[in-house]
C-alpha cells in the first residue's frame, strides 16, 4: 500500500457530472445571446417609434416648429421631416410590424398638431406582429409607452 500522500487522485464521478451540467446551462445561455431571432420584436419597434417622436418633438422645439412625424404602414416606415431641412429622416421597420397610420406636426412649443388642430386627446399608435404595443402621443407632444 502506498501513503496516503502519494495516491493518484481524482476526480469522482459525481463531480465530473456536475461540470458537465454546470457547462451546458453557460453554453445554453451564451449561444442564445449570439442567434439571430429574425424580426424585431414589438417592443423594440415601439422603442424606436417613441425615440423618434420625442426626437421630432425636440427638434421642432429647437428650430422653431414646422416638423412632421408621420407613420406608414403600407411601407414600414417612420418618417420625420423638417420644413427647414433637405432630406426627411426615415426609420423603416421590419415587414412582419403593423403600425397605426399617422400624421403629427410639432410647433415651437413641442405641442402635437393633427390636420384639423391641436390633438383634442391623446393619440395612440399600435404596434402589432402578433404581440401588440401601443405609443402614446399626448396633447403636449410627449411620446411614451402605454
Amino acid at each position: 500500500m502506498r501513503p496516503f500522500a502519494q495516491r493518484h487522485r481524482g476526480f469522482t464521478l459525481v463531480e465530473l457530472i456536475a461540470v458537465i451540467i454546470i457547462l451546458g446551462i453557460l453554453s445554453v445561455v451564451v449561444v442564445s445571446r449570439f442567434i439571430d431571432r429574425g424580426s424585431v420584436t414589438p417592443s423594440s419597434a415601439q422603442a424606436q417609434v417613441i425615440a423618434a417622436a420625442r426626437h421630432a418633438q425636440q427638434l421642432a422645439m429647437n428650430n422653431g416648429g414646422n416638423v412632421l412625424f408621420s407613420t406608414d404602414n403600407s411601407n414600414k416606415r417612420v418618417t420625420i421631416t423638417h420644413s427647414g431641412s433637405g432630406s426627411p429622416m426615415t426609420i423603416d421597420l421590419p415587414g412582419d410590424i403593423t403600425i397605426t397610420a399617422a400624421n403629427i406636426s410639432y410647433d415651437s412649443l413641442g405641442d402635437a398638431y393633427d390636420g384639423s388642430g391641436p390633438l383634442s386627446g391623446p393619440l395612440t399608435l399600435n404596434i402589432s406582429n402578433g404581440i401588440t404595443r401601443c405609443v402614446r402621443i399626448e396633447t403636449t407632444g410627449y411620446a411614451h409607452d402605454c
